[in-house]
């Protein structure tokens, strides 16, 4: 049994926020975390938890394991192997989504979500 605690691997990350008006989430790049963790192997064992903790979702067209963790929070890949996965993406769950802070009000300043002219 591993000691792995995706939670806690979470916490520590530096999640960005995507650029999707449709599906608002956030992500960690893999070589990010190699970065600053030293090596990517908590990269690869959250990626394996997701997969064994996770369940089949289905989510524009297509069907998604995605972990719904105690934190708030779900996580996903893009579905690619192991090695290959570069990305994981994480969403608040929807009943918190409707309660979540706006962080970066500038972003956009119309309700259809078009940039502010420059």
């Amino acid at each position: 049994m591993s000691d792995f605690d995706a939670i806690a691997f979470a916490a520590r990350q530096t999640f960005r926020r995507a650029k999707s008006l449709t599906n608002p989430h956030e992500y960690i790049v893999r070589h990010k975390v190699r970065e600053s963790e030293g090596n990517d192997d908590g990269f690869d064992d959250l990626i394996r938890h997701i997969h064994r903790h996770g369940v089949e979702m289905a989510w524009g067209g297509k069907i998604w394991i995605m972990w719904y963790a105690s934190d708030g929070y779900h996580y996903w890949t893009m579905g690619w192997p192991l090695k290959e996965t570069i990305i994981i993406n994480r969403s608040l769950t929807e009943t918190e989504h409707r309660n979540k802070p706006v962080v970066d009000e500038t972003r956009y300043s119309s309700p259809d979500g078009r940039r502010p002219v420059l």
